[in-house]
């Protein structure tokens, strides 16, 4: 999770936070995204585009569960850096599901 203390944003602090991360990755990132369907996920998308990710609003993702009795959640990916999707079975995607969530899809 990504976020910056309310009192503490508008003020460029968490565009500096975000680019010091991307800028000490060798690899591209990858962000897990709300789906744009609110006023308050559409600016956050904004705010990472601003940081140069792009939305892959034509890939619908889903979330895998975090535990028993949970639901997987549906999202959006963003990159920055030199990354894209075939798809939602792209491998880079089953792979995050594996890494980050240990789940085989």
């Amino acid at each position: 999770h990504f976020a910056i203390e309310v009192t503490m944003r508008n003020g460029g602090i968490g565009f500096r936070a975000l680019q010091a991360v991307v800028g000490a990755s060798p690899l591209p990132v990858v962000l897990e995204v709300e789906l744009p369907d609110t006023e308050m996920a559409r600016r956050r998308i904004l705010f990472y585009e601003r940081c140069g990710f792009r939305l892959w609003d034509n890939i619908d993702y889903m979330q895998p569960s975090y535990g028993t009795g949970k639901n997987a959640m549906p999202l959006r990916l963003m990159t920055c850096g030199n990354m894209s999707f075939a798809g939602p079975d792209d491998e880079k995607i089953l792979r995050i599901k594996k890494v980050v969530y240990g789940v085989e899809a």
